[in-house]
């Protein structure tokens, strides 16, 4: 067996997914890469000067910079202790200011640049001003590092097509020796230092990726126009030449900052964010590594395709299902974290529901919304999920910001800064960004061994959904590195930063010539059995250690699919306890009728039901624990009893005394299902013959939820919605497999990516769903039509809006609903 062992480890039919979404322009894709904006670089060079900068405009550069890496950089500590007082950005900004005066725009924009670069630190970052900020340059060449024997070598793993002429004389697995005539290592070891790289492992990855691309927002311009690759091939020696290639995009260095709406952005949508954006454009045009071709996947394109794929892989352990988790977060507007966790949830429950085993890889995944990685952490625990926690520093700018963006009122963040301030600590107690109830709300969905993938290019939320795995023990980590990237923060900009802070007194000031700093401000701090543990520079070490080797590449990689075998195979026996799969989670229960329902489960001797935090019955299965078939069990809620209702039932249970489950079902009470007349359905306050629209408040208050407002259905009564909603208003279909319309007409301003509206149609048959809208806002009113299947005899129409605990909008406004058949 050719891996290795870090640590010991111990853990204990298809679905319908339609969603509707618009095309959204996407800067690095390769598909993007218009002929008019691709050049060579020595053509494009000298579109790509840098502005002159004026003295007051060094001193305002500086002085943003000092502001953010003294009073916001939460890891200016741990920088300094783990790469020494070298690392420490605050002096050399003071030796900065006074030097600025005499620099030149190029010296100046160098210097600001290497400290920044000198912080290790992916997330912390000074950007370049356009044109520079808006483009990039490659060689369509990807490279890996990969292990030939025991050497570290660098081969060429993938060839792009575009450009594809220039590299006519390449071949895939050649091993590149030298470049301009420097020996690759000393260029990997220069460029290490330089790439943001928080541990060995990372530095090295991070090097051979700009071996192929800079990202001129944050990377120099090379200095040299083409490159002379010397390879090894067979034993022989060849050199190709290839120029670097400039890619500017030419819509973003027309854009106009100072004409964009001036509306506050969403703290909680970079409250969760934590990305690599460099990692993020680099998979967009080479791609991530997978285990299986393109060709071995199943084909449906899907608008989830850009977050996640599946298969199966067959297997001496039977089928064994595959996922390709690509990053947490995604460029479709038509798209929020709870519509991309649902169809994950499904997509499992469908296709891979036969399966013996789950790998989740996440290699080379740059991140994205933290609490998307954190909810799906829940779907594979067998426990209540403990998500991590961040912390900041304790200073008065860090409290106000808080307050301005909460409309001077206190919330949880800014008591926790003032609290420590009071007791004179550098930082707040540690508090988990994803809320225990979000990190818990689905219950879990798999009952068998789950492997996670990982590289040190997983990177931020990557390296989160990979710790929330460990430590709450829902899976083992293969790596292909002794640890992931180690990005340990959540990531906010100066842009946003400045508009939060909005005002005669904003400490934020407008950086010249269209650039952005953004800077690691809250670092995380590992829960559950891993407890107190940060993840920056660390990473989270790896279970299984199974290096990639030369014969790997264009392959599936022999060792890697060994490891996974024996590790499925070893903790098969541990997993003697689980349910059925249930589509949908749903109950669907009659008006009126006691809670109860039956559910298939093996090897378990008792179960718990709670509701809303309270144990409300619980069933003794004496002698069950030991048997290892499925058996049907009848569960009850005495004296629940609910009419047009939705309630979440979390079922815990136990085997000799042990959890071995935590599932969550939705019971849901339906009457009547409304007949759709001649001449339609129409939807509005004024109908009073049939009651046709039906709310239920699963966090907040009825009267902040749905309701009509004069002939328009929202959210609350007032101007603005409250915090901490969950609210659905559903309307029950009969559609007698005629099929069907609807039409709407929807306005919408709310919290970016977090408080946001979803609405689909529930087929409480089959427990198929399809989405027809997700998101947070619309610039103007937006009509919307869509069509449900023929073979569909009943449906719920459901809209569901969610808040958090910030500030919030004017919510979403639903008009001119009607549904014809």
């Amino acid at each position: 067996m050719n891996y290795t062992t870090s640590q010991e480890f111990n853990v204990g039919g298809t679905m319908k997914v339609n969603l509707v979404f618009f095309s959204v322009f996407s800067f690095f894709s390769i598909l993007s890469f218009a002929e008019d904006g691709i050049g060579t670089l020595a053509d494009t060079r000298a579109k790509l000067k840098l502005p002159n900068y004026t003295g007051e405009e060094k001193q305002l550069l500086v002085e943003q910079a000092h502001l953010f890496l003294n009073e916001l950089f939460v890891h200016r500590d741990i920088k300094i202790k783990d790469f020494g007082v070298g690392a420490d950005p605050v002096p050399k900004l003071e030796v900065l200011k006074k030097d600025a005066a005499q620099l030149s725009s190029e010296d100046f924009h160098q210097r600001m640049s290497d400290i920044f670069s000198n912080l290790h630190d992916l997330h912390t970052n000074y950007i370049a001003p356009k044109p520079l900020s808006c483009a990039a340059t490659f060689i369509p060449l990807r490279f890996d590092s990969v292990l030939d024997d025991k050497r570290d070598v660098v081969v060429v793993s993938a060839k792009l097509r575009i450009r594809a002429e220039s590299v006519k004389d390449v071949r895939v697995g050649d091993e590149l020796v030298a470049i301009n005539g420097e020996p690759v290592e000393k260029i990997l070891e220069r460029l290490g230092k330089i790439s943001g790289g928080a541990n060995s492992d990372a530095m090295r990855i991070r090097a051979v990726e700009m071996l192929s691309l800079r990202s001129l927002a944050t990377q120099q311009v090379p200095q040299e126009d083409e490159l002379k690759f010397e390879f090894l091939r067979e034993g022989n020696k060849i050199e190709v030449t290839v120029p670097w290639f400039a890619y500017r995009s030419l819509d973003c260095i027309g854009a106009d900052s100072s004409s964009e709406e001036e509306s506050k952005l969403s703290l909680r949508k970079q409250f969760n964010l934590s990305e690599d954006e460099f990692q993020k454009r680099y998979n967009k045009i080479f791609g991530s590594r997978s285990l299986l071709s393109k060709q071995r996947r199943w084909a449906a394109p899907s608008p989830l395709d850009e977050v996640f794929e599946m298969t199966t892989l067959n297997t001496p352990m039977g089928l064994v299902g595959y996922i390709q988790l690509k990053g947490f977060s995604w460029d479709n507007p038509n798209l929020d974290i709870a519509t991309v966790v649902e169809g994950f949830r499904r997509e499992i429950e469908g296709r891979l529901s036969r399966a013996n085993g789950l790998v989740i890889d996440v290699r080379g995944n740059p991140g994205g919304y933290i609490v998307f990685a954190e909810k799906l952490v829940q779907l594979f625990s067998t426990k209540e999920v403990e998500p991590t926690k961040v912390q900041m520093l304790a200073n008065k700018l860090n409290e106000n910001i808080f307050l301005n963006a909460n409309g001077q009122e206190d919330n949880r963040w800014s008591a926790a800064v003032r609290s420590a301030l009071t007791q004179g600590s550098p930082r707040i107690q540690p508090m988990p960004i994803t809320t225990t109830s979000e990190a818990n709300s689905l219950g879990q969905i798999w009952f068998r061994p789950v492997i996670i993938l990982t590289d040190a290019a997983c990177f931020s939320a990557c390296d989160l959904f990979a710790a929330g795995m460990q430590d709450n023990g829902a899976g083992v980590i293969i790596g292909v590195h002794k640890t992931t990237g180690a990005g340990g923060a959540n990531v906010m900009e100066h842009s946003v930063f400045r508009q939060i802070m909005e005002g005669e007194n904003n400490p934020f000031k407008a950086l010249p010539h269209s650039q952005n700093m953004r800077v690691s401000w809250r670092q995380t701090v590992r829960s559950a059995k891993n407890q107190g543990q940060l993840i920056e520079d660390l990473g989270i070490r790896s279970d299984v250690i199974v290096p990639v080797r030369k014969s790997d590449i264009e392959t599936e990689s022999k060792d890697l699919m060994e490891a996974i075998h024996q590790i499925i195979h070893t903790l098969q026996p541990k997993y003697k306890s689980g349910l059925a799969v249930r589509r949908g989670n749903s109950v669907l229960l009659k008006n009126g009728e006691e809670a109860k329902w039956v559910e298939s489960l093996y090897g378990v001797d008792k179960i718990e039901l709670w509701i809303k935090g309270e144990k409300v019955h619980t069933v003794e299965l004496c002698n069950r624990g030991d048997k290892t078939g499925f058996e049907e069990v009848t569960l009850e809620i005495p004296g629940l009893k609910k009419d047009w209702s939705d309630e979440p039932v979390t079922m815990v249970g136990y085997r000799n005394r042990n959890q071995v489950f935590r599932v969550v079902r939705e019971l849901i009470w339906r009457g009547r299902y409304l007949e759709i007349g001649s001449d339609g359905l129409n939807i509005n306050s004024k109908q009073d013959e049939v009651r046709s629209l039906f709310t239920v408040n699963l966090k907040g208050q009825a009267e902040s939820g749905w309701q009509f407002v004069g002939n328009k259905l929202r959210v609350g009564r007032e101007n603005n919605y409250e915090n901490n909603i969950l609210s659905r208003a559903f309307i029950p279909l009969d559609l007698k497999k005629q099929s069907g319309k609807l039409f709407l007409d929807i306005s919408l301003k709310a919290e970016n990516d977090h408080d946001s509206l979803r609405i689909y149609f529930n087929n409480p048959d089959t427990y198929e769903r399809i989405h027809v809208f997700a998101g947070s806002n619309l610039s103007q009113q937006k009509g919307v039509s869509i069509s449900l299947p023929e073979e569909w005899d009943r449906a719920d129409m459901v809209f569901e809006f969610e808040s958090d605990e910030n500030w919030n909008m004017a919510g979403p406004e639903i008009e001119n609903l009607k549904f014809i058949q």
